[in-house]
């Protein structure tokens, strides 16, 4: 690992990991030196990691792409491990939701496969570049299942979500809606390892299969503090949706609702989320215009309702982030985070955060001085 690798852990330093960099677990390494997140993670992290691609010779959306067989080495090395923790941890899950798998269920189960690494790296079970292989797998082949659950429940209407999930129509639904692939690249999980998985997921583990799993390992002895913790950092990772969806509108990048979400789902990501974002355009005018103009680098009409709207949100968006963190820390067993700051956010995970956004908002105002005003006004 290079530079990225000393930001990684930087970033696992950071107070407010869960909320405002809800997706903090592409940095997490695993015993291997392998990135969790795998081809997708920076180049830095992928300095010195095998990352060998053959073509794929499954039938369907995936024929004749690049499947990366490093990353299949690794998961085929430790199938029967892997599985052993998914049932331990499918079971945490269904006890508290007892009934038949829907897409809703499915989607959730897949989040919290893929929070359990993060939750116990946060609880210092283990470093967070020495995840432990079995748990990395089940973190890659787990997404699948949200990925494959989100897309048919924001392809259809609202009651989609509360269906029965079937193994062949999750199957059809991931080939259909492309989830095998991902930037030219192809999942290269065998399609009987596939369909074992899922249907392992939808019926759970078959009578007969020997003793009961353990969970106390997986759990940290804590397994209704990692739902909750789950169930808070998915939240923050919807708010965090809407917040850069309802940024992205003010600043003329995107309409809210462009990027694979509907003004419908943003709306319903903003009440499940606790977020409770105004829509752009009705702004409270937290910060007067006044205070706004001095670090403004355009003075025209259109661009004050884009300084004052992006410094509601920002406002808004900043208590939202205290408010949650504290709970995630409380699910954690870890002291209080203090309050959010746009400025600490900037010096500690600035690079991170790097986007077209980022440079839209800095053309707009003098970035620095705009995050100590509205620091000021949480």
């Amino acid at each position: 690992m290079d530079s990225d690798g000393k930001l990684a852990g930087e970033i696992f330093r950071y107070p407010f990991l869960e909320t405002a960099l809800p997706g903090f677990c592409e940095y997490l390494i695993d015993e291997d030196g392998r990135p969790l997140a795998e081809a997708n993670a920076s180049a830095g992290l992928l300095h010195g990691v095998e990352l060998r691609f053959e073509t794929c010779p499954y039938p369907g959306s995936r024929l004749g792409a690049p499947m990366n067989v490093s990353a299949l080495r690794q998961v085929t090395s430790c199938w029967a491990e892997c599985l052993e923790d998914f049932d331990a941890l499918r079971a945490i899950y269904m006890q508290s939701f007892p009934m038949e798998m829907n897409y809703l269920l499915l989607s959730r189960l897949g989040n919290f496969l893929t929070t359990v690494p993060g939750f116990l790296a946060r609880r210092k079970a283990f470093a967070w570049n020495a995840v432990p292989r079995r748990l990395s797998t089940l973190f890659k082949v787990a997404q699948g299942l949200y990925l494959t659950a989100n897309a048919v429940m924001l392809a259809g209407p609202p009651e989609v979500a509360f269906e029965p999930a079937r193994v062949d129509d999750v199957l059809k639904a991931t080939e259909e809606r492309g989830i095998y692939l991902n930037e030219g690249r192809v999942c290269a999980g065998s399609p009987a390892m596939i369909r074992a998985f899922v249907d392992r997921a939808i019926s759970g583990r078959k009578t007969g299969a020997g003793a009961p799993p353990d969970a106390s390992r997986l759990a940290g002895a804590a397994p209704q503090a990692a739902l909750h913790y789950c169930e808070l950092t998915t939240q923050a990772q919807m708010a965090k949706w809407v917040f850069d969806a309802y940024l992205d509108d003010v600043l003329g990048l995107t309409d809210p609702g462009s990027d694979n979400l509907s003004h419908q789902s943003l709306q319903s990501l903003n009440r499940q989320s606790g977020l409770r974002l105004a829509p752009p355009g009705e702004g409270a005018g937290r910060i007067p215009l006044d205070r706004l103009l001095p670090l403004m680098k355009t003075d025209t009409p259109e661009a004050r309702a884009a300084a004052r709207r992006a410094a509601d949100l920002a406002v808004q968006y900043a208590g939202y982030l205290t408010a949650r963190q504290r709970r995630v820390n409380a699910a954690l067993g870890t002291g209080e985070p203090g309050r959010f700051s746009w400025r600490a956010h900037m010096a500690a995970v600035g690079r991170h955060a790097a986007s077209e956004r980022f440079d839209r908002l800095e053309r707009l105002v003098d970035t620095r001085k705009f995050a100590e005003l509205v620091d000021a006004a949480v």
